[in-house]
This record gives structure tokens, sequence and C-alpha cells, in this order.
């Protein structure tokens, strides 16, 4: 009995420490792309983000009196300009935490500053596990780029692929990064690499790169770029006749980008690590709510992007409400080291490990005709 009460008070204890923290407004610096080839994505994870804090303030999470508002500041497409929002929101003392980067070299310029400022920041949309480093950086993102040649391998065995050639951006070294790796991974499989295209990320006009990847009569094409410059080089390779394979990363999830460049798009298989559930499955988990409630805050689905958006507010949120009194930046970021899973799951799955965010498994999806995301069953079948 001593022991069930002692259990009981242990619980307690956990949800609502014996001192709860302080009364007032906390806030979390949000690092966004307003404009540009990265503003689908950015504009996906800034929805998550909105709809994360919109839940713990109506939830009173933070406890009676205080509230969670997101700083949110434009970086630009430029790691400068990220670094000078950065500064600025270190200067206001209510900001606990940064969240950032679309841009890869925007993750890698605030990664050493938060360490040295000792700081929290979440990487949620560039900057995998080589960038995080517990107790002051995290990643929510990285996933599945940690794990891309491997299924990518398994995409091309299901398409039977015996050569392939690639599209990358000419300015953005952590795809390219990820394509050089990709390609090692398929050339050791046994396929022949028969040339590369790339152009720059703000190019609206992809008829030269589609031209000279059609030319080549590769059996996969491999798609690595931002949502944009990869929905509009698969508009032009169709547009210019070619009817073989793509395969491309999850940059094609957003309904955004459908919405822009349409059914052209239509059995490019991606691999995500988050797809809105299928009703015919059941509703509920962690994954299913995120999904209602942001298709009602919205009008709309989420994508991977805005899962991750929405993860990175949680991880700080949580962390937050288990400290007393008025913490500093540094107590925070211990306390988030110290989390494992998190309550607000959209992934039915994740978590934290060394601060990368692992989610169970990859889902290999692919967009209808019809507007709809779909299971990609081939590489199921070719395993």
């Amino acid at each position: 009995m001593l022991r069930l009460a002692a259990l009981l008070s242990l619980l307690v204890w956990l949800v609502h420490p014996a001192q709860a923290l302080e009364a007032g407004i906390y806030r979390l610096g949000f690092l966004t792309s307003a404009a540009g080839p990265l503003a689908l994505e950015a504009e996906s994870f800034r929805r998550g983000a909105q709809l994360a804090v919109a839940q713990i303030n109506a939830g009173g999470l933070l406890g009676p009196g205080t509230r969670l508002d997101l700083a949110e500041r434009d970086a630009g497409d430029d790691a400068a300009q990220a670094v000078r929002r950065y500064d600025g929101l270190l200067a206001d003392p209510r900001v606990m935490a940064v969240a950032c980067c679309v841009r890869t070299a925007s993750a890698a310029a605030l990664a050493p500053l938060a360490r040295r400022d000792r700081i929290p920041l979440v990487l949620y949309g560039a900057g995998g596990g080589e960038l995080a480093a517990p107790p002051f950086v995290y990643s929510v993102a990285g996933w599945p780029a940690a794990d891309e040649p491997g299924l990518l391998r398994r995409m091309a065995r299901a398409l039977g692929a015996r050569n392939a050639a690639y599209f990358m951006p000419a300015d953005d070294a952590g795809l390219r990064a990820r394509a050089a790796a990709a390609r090692a991974a398929l050339e050791k499989a046994g396929l022949h690499t028969l040339g590369t295209a790339e152009a720059p990320s703000a190019d609206t006009d992809m008829t030269v790169p589609a031209t000279r990847l059609a030319a080549l009569r590769p059996d996969l094409i491999v798609l690595y770029a931002t949502a944009l410059p990869s929905g509009r080089l698969v508009a032009a390779l169709r547009g210019r006749g070619w009817q073989g394979a793509i395969a491309a990363t999850d940059a094609l999830a957003p309904a955004a980008l459908f919405a822009r460049v349409g059914p052209v798009l239509a059995g490019v298989p991606f691999a995500a690590d988050f797809a809105v559930p299928d009703p015919a499955r059941g509703a509920g988990g962690g994954r299913a709510a995120f999904t209602r409630a942001y298709e009602a805050m919205f009008a709309g689905p989420p994508d991977p992007y805005g899962a991750r958006g929405y993860t990175a507010v949680w991880l700080v949120a949580q962390a937050l409400r288990t400290l007393p009194g008025q913490p500093d930046r540094a107590a925070l970021a211990r306390a988030m080291a110290r989390l494992g899973r998190l309550d607000a799951d959209a992934y039915d799955g994740m978590s934290m490990r060394g601060g990368q965010m692992v989610v169970r498994s990859p889902r290999f999806l692919a967009w209808t005709a019809d507007g709809g995301l779909a299971r990609w069953t081939r590489a199921d079948a070719a395993d």
C-alpha cells in the first residue's frame, strides 16, 4: 500500500512539478523563408508550428497565466540573414529557444552559435543528425535522408532500373551531398550512372536540364531538389514527352506543390516520414489527431514539413513545462535532452535519440492524378 502511494505521488509530481513554471510569456524564435524557391516548404513548417502553439496555449500546457508565443522572423534564402535574425532573437530575454532552418547552409551556420550561446536550437527543415548535438542542438529533420541510399535502392529495384541520371541544384551544398551519397549507393548496387544535370534553385524554366536528362535515356531519373524546382523539372520532363521512371525526395509532398504543378506529378514515388493516415485503417493515434487539427485550422491536409514544424514546437514546450520557476535557456536545453518521446506524436512512433528525431519506418508515396497521396506499393512488392 505504501509503495502504491509513493508511486502515485511520483506520478503526480511528474505531471505537476512541485514548483510550477512562473506565469508569463515565453517565446520560441522561428526562422522561416517567406519567398523564393523554398517558400512552399517554409509555409508548411510555419503552419505546423502555428498549430502546435495554438494547441499548447488552448490546453494550458504551460500552466495558468502562461503562454507560448511564436516569434517569427524571415531569414530569406541566405545564411548571413539567418545569423542576423538569430542575433536579434537572442537579444530578447523572453526567447527561450530558436527553431530553424529551411536551408542547410543556415542550419550549419547557426548550430555552433547555439552551442556558444547556450540556447536550444531545433532544426526542423535542414541539417540532420550530423548537426544534432545535445543539449543545445536538436533535429527533427534529416529523415528519410539518413537512410536515403537504402530507400532509393528499394525504389530502383522496384522499377527494374539498371542505370540512372541525376538532377541536383547548383546552389545547395546539402542537397548535392545527398545526391552524391545516393549515387554512390546505387553505383555500388550495380546501377551505372549515365550523367547529371543541374540548375540554380531559383530557375523557373527547367527546359535545359530536362532536355539533357531525357537525351541520356536512363532507366531512372533521380531528383534531388527543393519543392518548386522538383515540380518544375517533372513538368518539363513530361512536357518533352518523357514517360520513363522518375524518383524524388519528399520535396514532392506539399499539397501546395501539386496545386501549382498539377497531375504531371502523378506516379512519381518518394519516401516520406509522414503521411496522412488512411481513414479505412481507423482514426485513432497521434497522427490522425494531428491531421484532423491541421485540416480544421488550415482547410487542407498536412505534409511531412508541417509535421516537423509541429514537432519542433512540442519538443520545446514539453520540456519547458517540466521546469520550475523562471528557468534560463540552458536549463531548458538540459530538459530537452531528457525527453525521449513527445505527448503529441504526429508520427505514431517517433522518438528522440542523441538529439535526432527517429521514426519507425518509411512510407513510399506518390501523387494520384486527382490530387491524392497514395501509398506506392511497388517497393513493398520488390522486397
